[in-house]
């Protein structure tokens, strides 16, 4: 090649990284009043006060959130009394384990998700099949593959080590008589034999067992309630932007990954709001890992949460006048096939891997995935493809790395709390 030829190339080259750094410089400093009033809607700011939830009365008592902390870390709430809650939702990795899948007594199908912000949702779990805070805590215990326990057990743990802290909240335990050959392993989705024991005891003593049961829920999402999302680069953009008409706070190409965000890649649609998820499920073509069966996820959900001993509308509700009604009447030919809650993207960089079962190690990955938009395995699959320029990627790529946010909480909250 001549050098008149290489000099060309490079001027070429050099010239259209200077036009699009330009561009880009150009776009940072211009946003339509839409696009502005959008902007305002991702703030943190926008975060409303933590919702009331009639079901659990003890959501706001301090005495019930010192509990559920101690019961968030207490390993003794598990068969082999060697698993807590935090064993998977991690302090020090902002309530997360960075897994494929959650790991503890054994490996599940799908990944850990935070409990950052988690009281503000309607429902929990990747498929939505709790309904309630405190429903979704207690779905852990009785898991084979998590905490592997009974109620039996559980009632015993709060008998043997938390009676007083535990009655100074939920009232007086049971007395003496009821324990009385009450075994030490006993509830409805234990072992053979735990199973069977559950089915020896009467309505009386099962009932007592579960309501003790659900109150451990109870005061766990008390717990929880203190954990919020906290503020990053895009909050002190928006704010410095809204108020001064401009902004250091995000690069150039930040600023353009922003634009792709609430524009052509529109991620806004499913991750907008003050917490960046609009807490509802869809169907996004997310391959099955070879190891596991292709998952229903939202559809089969609904029959479980109709169902539940635990919902909103079942016996240990405290109140079930402000229920959703999707609890009571939904079926599963309403709901979609195949689809999956959106996760918050606040800190979505540390929340690694992606999707409902770690699919995708890295978020370069998963932004692939949307640009391509590959056809479902289960249902249909909501994407279009995308066609971004691999410089659109790249911008996207950075404006998501903005997104680190550390837990918003007191101290005393992120602390490991002592145990009896």
């Amino acid at each position: 090649m001549r050098f008149s030829t290489v000099l060309s190339s490079i001027f070429v080259f050099g010239l259209g990284t200077y036009i699009a750094l330009n561009l880009a410089e150009a776009a940072a400093s211009t946003w339509t009043p839409k696009e502005i009033q959008t902007l305002e809607s991702l703030s943190i700011k926008q975060l409303p006060a933590m919702p009331t939830n009639s079901s659990n009365r003890y959501a706001e008592n301090l005495d019930a959130m010192k509990l559920g902390q101690q019961f968030f870390y207490e390993p003794r709430l598990s068969g082999g009394e060697d698993t807590s809650c935090s064993s998977c939702h991690k302090p020090e990795l902002q309530f997360v384990d960075n897994q494929a899948r959650g790991e503890a007594t054994g490996i599940g199908t799908r990944k850990t998700m935070s409990v950052v912000g988690a009281a503000y949702s309607q429902w929990l779990f990747w498929d939505g099949r709790a309904d309630s805070l405190w429903a979704q805590a207690l779905g852990p215990f009785e898991n084979p593959l998590e905490h592997a326990g009974t109620r039996t057990q559980f009632a015993w743990v709060i008998k043997n080590y938390y009676k007083a802290a535990f009655e100074k909240v939920f009232g007086a335990l049971p007395s003496e008589g009821f324990w009385t050959n009450l075994p030490k392993r006993a509830g409805p989705a234990g072992n053979r034999i735990e199973r069977e024991n559950w089915a020896k005891l009467s309505y009386t003593q099962k009932d007592t067992i579960s309501r003790m049961y659900s109150n451990i829920g109870k005061a766990i999402a008390a717990f929880e309630t203190n954990l919020k999302p906290g503020s990053t680069r895009l909050d002190q953009y928006i704010g410095e932007f809204t108020k001064k008409g401009s902004s250091k706070a995000l690069t150039n190409s930040e600023v353009a990954g922003l634009k792709l965000f609430i524009g052509k890649a529109n991620c806004v649609k499913c991750h907008g709001g003050p917490r960046l998820t609009d807490d509802s499920f869809h169907n996004i073509a997310v391959p099955t890992p070879k190891e596991l069966e292709a998952d229903e996820g939202r559809q089969r959900a609904v029959l479980t949460l109709i169902q539940s001993e635990f919902g909103c509308f079942g016996l240990y509700s405290d109140d079930n006048s402000n229920c959703n009604p999707i609890t009571g009447n939904q079926t599963a030919a309403l709901a979609p096939d195949g689809a999956f809650k959106t996760p918050s993207w606040r800190d979505v960089v540390g929340h690694f891997p992606y999707m409902h079962s770690g699919q995708y190690p890295k978020l370069e990955d998963v932004i692939k995935h949307y640009n391509t938009a590959p056809k479902a395995i289960v249902g249909i699959s909501e994407l279009k493809e995308l066609k971004l320029s691999l410089l659109a990627q790249q911008d996207l790529l950075a404006f998501l790395k903005v997104l680190n946010a550390p837990v918003d909480a007191a101290p005393e909250w992120l602390a490991t709390p002592n145990l009896p």
